[in-house]
């Protein structure tokens, strides 16, 4: 990032060395002083330079994983938003921004500090050689002609340090970063709060939709049903009709329109979003992980016991993967050193730990092998009557529909 181009520094190692060359023809003693100013200012640029490739290096690993943590964020914000943990999040990112903030000002300081000694260099050098060779002169050693051509020439000694003045854009930049950083530090996370701030338990939730338009298209026609306490719904239907936009409705992702949907009778639109994610919570089908250990994906900072840990780890099926790799095995940044089944099953695990009243599933066992959906099926039903959670499963397999109390199609 610092270097200069191949030519351009032979032209200034050419001039340096000539100009060099030239002011030991007039005068040995002023030469060797050039040069000790100049390997003064080497040295301290090269002590600096160091710190700045350290602190250059620390940065760019920090972006990285702010970007990261951008990147999760963005694919996982439903579920931030039902389990209410954009605050964790935030905190993360904060965390990231001091982190990248402290790291910035080190840079910022050296990168000034780097393009000052040159500067200092730059415009002291050659008065100071002047100061030097006008001794010379008084002592009758040096002719004014020789001093006047040494002033003449003393300038461009200096030229190839000037080209180190690219450094001070940089300290701009880093103070543009460090600007832009501030601002993300204290943003408003805010909640439209409507008529009901939060509901009594869950009793029932009524669906019933004549229509739902995306343009031109009309969806969800004459679609109606009712999902009642602690029962096993399985949603199921030809793809593109509509089963994932029910899901997005019923948990306020998306605006419902003109269809009906009542949680213990109360209007959905008369309900604060927070209030639904106390009661719902809807696992996606695309499985949401965080560059964090496997518990950590679970729980994302939140408190349970290790019987709560382990109940959950039995129902997703995960209790080979913890034999194997362990609750502290980290998953990247995108989630590749773990298959798409155990992503899916440690989202689910996240879900089910929280004991949400009602749990909406978008292919659950999509990924998964048979005798593992089999098994899985039947944990979760055990798990969801113990705690009298009500389910409902979008699926195209029969693993849902022979457990369910009921079936919706759509």
């Amino acid at each position: 990032m610092y270097s200069l181009g191949t030519v351009t520094t032979f032209l200034m190692a050419t001039q340096f060395i000539a100009t060099i060359g030239l002011i030991i023809y007039y005068n040995i003693y002023v030469a060797i002083f050039a040069i000790v100013c100049v390997l003064i200012g080497a040295a301290v640029s090269n002590a600096t330079s160091k710190k700045i490739a350290k602190y250059s290096v620390e940065l760019q690993k920090i972006t990285g994983s702010e970007n990261s943590s951008i990147i999760e964020t963005f694919e996982g914000a439903r579920t931030l938003k039902q389990l209410k943990k954009e605050e964790y999040f935030y905190n993360e990112y904060k965390g990231i921004l001091h982190s990248k903030m402290g790291v910035a000002k080190k840079l910022a300081l050296q990168v000034a500090f780097y393009a000052d000694v040159f500067m200092f260099v730059n415009n002291i050098m050659p008065f100071a050689t002047v100061l030097i060779s006008l001794v010379f002169v008084i002592n009758g050693t040096m002719t004014v002609g020789q001093l006047v051509a040494i002033l003449s020439i003393a300038g461009a000694l200096t030229e190839p340090v000037t080209f180190v003045g690219d450094l001070i854009s940089k300290k701009r930049v880093a103070d543009t970063i460090l600007k832009k950083d501030k601002e993300f530090l204290n943003p408003t996370i805010s909640d439209n709060r409507t008529t009901f701030n939060s509901l009594e338990d869950f009793k029932d939730l009524t669906f019933y939709s004549t229509g739902y338009s995306f343009g031109e298209r009309v969806i969800l026609k004459d679609v109606d049903f009712k999902l009642e306490k602690g029962k096993v719904y399985a949603l199921v239907g030809e793809s593109g009709k509509g089963k994932s936009t029910i899901y997005n409705i019923i948990s306020k992702f998306i605006d419902q329109k003109d269809v009906d949907v009542r949680i213990n009778n109360i209007d959905l639109n008369d309900i604060s979003s927070a209030a639904v994610y106390d009661k719902i919570i809807q696992v996606d089908q695309k499985a949401f992980t965080i560059n964090k250990s496997v518990l950590e994906n679970i729980t994302l900072g939140d408190n349970f016991t290790d019987e709560e840990i382990d109940e959950v780890i039995k129902v997703s099926q995960l209790e080979n993967f913890q034999k194997q790799k362990g609750l502290d095995f980290v998953i990247d940044s995108r989630g590749e050193n773990v298959s798409g089944g155990e992503k899916q099953r440690i989202s689910i695990a996240r879900m089910l730990i929280r004991k949400p009243d009602l749990i909406l599933l978008d292919e659950p066992t999509s990924a998964l092998d048979e005798n593992t959906s089999e098994n899985f099926v039947k944990a979760l039903i055990e798990f969801t009557d113990k705690y009298n959670i009500t389910v409902v499963a979008i699926t195209h397999r029969n693993d849902f529909t022979l457990k369910a109390d009921e079936i919706i199609n759509i």
